[in-house]
């Protein structure tokens, strides 16, 4: 069986059939299993725009708070994880405000990672490098978008 048989045809009604029954919570097994193995093979396709879709929602409360303690180090992971796809696919679309909201994330990662793994490791320099990388992209935007860093620094 392909990847997009699995995804289409077994992975995406059974996350469906499980996220719209009002009496099992998006936080219970197997949902979100389930959504990081389609957030996972749809990497594997290049289907950026799903696995965003479905990183999106794994980084964001309840899913983000599987892991309830507030400095986890997955939740950085996903976090970034979802700037990075968020980030391609702004660039793939060319969305300003993708980039805004990328860089909103990678703020967020970073705070997190700051307190988890603190500023020299390795992850936080790929994180660093990613918020130069989109700050340069937004700065280039004219001075809109300088400002809009700015006030968001």
């Amino acid at each position: 069986m392909s990847a997009n048989t699995l995804v289409n045809e077994v992975l995406l009604p059974t996350l469906q059939s499980l996220t719209t029954c009002p009496n099992w919570p998006a936080i219970r097994q197997p949902a979100p299993s389930i959504r990081r193995q389609i957030y996972h093979l749809s990497l594997d396709s290049q289907n950026f725009s799903a696995a965003y879709h479905h990183a999106n929602l794994l980084s964001t409360t309840p899913l983000l708070n599987i892991h309830p303690e507030p400095f986890h180090p997955l939740k950085t992971v996903a976090i970034f994880t979802t700037a990075s796809l968020l980030a391609l696919v702004a660039a793939q679309e060319g969305n300003v405000e993708y980039l805004k909201r990328t860089w909103e994330l990678l703020k967020l990662s970073w705070g997190l990672c700051r307190a988890t793994r603190g500023e020299t490791s390795d992850f936080a320099k790929r994180i660093a490098a990613k918020r130069a990388q989109v700050e340069q992209d937004l700065s280039m935007g004219g001075e809109e978008m300088r400002q809009w860093l700015r006030n968001n620094s």
